[in-house]
């Protein structure tokens, strides 16, 4: 369904990588991979929610990953909302981060954005619950997508 989301857009690359790996698969393990095999120099770009974010010291070798690539946190600004998400200069200091400009820099030269994004009450849990009550998800995955999940009746 990736595949389907994103086929046409040259700035997306697919991959199946973790559902391959056997046992458990972390991102660690993911950024590792796509480091050693992609054309060198290879810059990469992990995108997650602030949600994530704000639960990276859980993840499984936290401070290596800030070390190998570039953060891009997208928030979700709704009414009310002051702006982005603060991060704590006691986080900043324990991954080694620096304030510049409108970003932060790692002690290895890797960079922890936030990018503000328009809010679109749209999740992955209403999708399945639409299609379980037989209402449309039209408009809110691509149309390929709707497609392939209706043609293999999944949900």
């Amino acid at each position: 369904m990736v595949r389907l989301a994103t086929k046409g857009n040259r700035h997306f690359m697919a991959s199946d990588v973790e559902i391959r790996r056997p046992g458990h698969s972390y991102t660690i393990d993911t950024v590792r991979y796509f480091l050693a095999t992609l054309r060198q120099p290879a810059t990469l770009y992990l995108l997650m929610g602030a949600d994530q974010f704000a639960e990276l010291e859980s993840w499984k070798e936290p401070d290596e990953l800030a070390r190998l690539c570039n953060f891009a946190v997208h928030t979700r600004l709704t009414e009310g909302d002051a702006g982005p998400p603060r991060i704590s200069v006691a986080a900043l200091k324990r991954f080694g981060y620096t304030q510049a400009d409108d970003h932060y820099v790692h002690s290895s030269g890797q960079t922890l954005s936030f990018v503000e994004t328009t809010f679109l009450p749209i999740s992955a849990t209403e999708i399945r619950g639409k299609l379980q009550h037989g209402e449309s998800i039209r408009y809110l995955v691509p149309i390929d997508v709707v497609d392939y999940i209706q043609y293999h009746a999944l949900y």
